[in-house]
């Protein structure tokens, strides 16, 4: 673990006007799962399933994962039950190769799917962390144009 600290800042579009900012993306969805406690760090398959449904989107429709990277394994789990390609998920690298710095994770995995969504030009992501006790959340994320 380290040491992390990051913001995200979430507005409605009249606030973000009247504050002069510019909105970079906007939230879709978010869902919220559990599992067993015993497969605890799956529950990211789980919860992603759930964003996407109630976005009414499939794998296909999303550009870009990015999925808290716990344990390889669970990169490898989430790739092959929920079908996403490896050039998808973590395409900067995931928390092993970057670190898992707590208390900043969601915000971290927010600002990489947008800046990659802005680099590549895409529309998409879905962010997910799964966590203890077989907690999970997923968030789907559109990336706004610039004006």
């Amino acid at each position: 673990m380290a040491d992390g600290a990051a913001a995200v800042l979430v507005a409605s579009p009249a606030a973000a006007k009247r504050l002069g900012l510019r909105a970079r993306g906007r939230v879709l969805t978010v869902a919220n799962a559990s599992v067993d406690r015993t497969l605890a760090l799956t529950g990211a398959v789980e919860a992603s399933r759930r964003a996407m449904q109630r976005a009414g989107l499939q794998v296909a429709d999303i550009d870009l994962f990015e999925v808290n990277e716990s344990f390889a394994a669970l990169m490898l789990h989430y790739m092959k039950h929920l079908g996403v390609a490896h050039q998808q998920l973590n395409v900067n690298g995931g928390a092993i190769a970057l670190g898992h710095a707590m208390g900043a994770t969601g915000a971290m995995l927010v600002g990489m799917a947008l800046d990659e969504l802005e680099r590549r030009q895409q529309r998409r992501a879905l962010i997910a962390i799964c966590g203890a006790a077989g907690l999970a959340v997923a968030m789907v994320i559109e990336r706004l144009e610039a004006p």
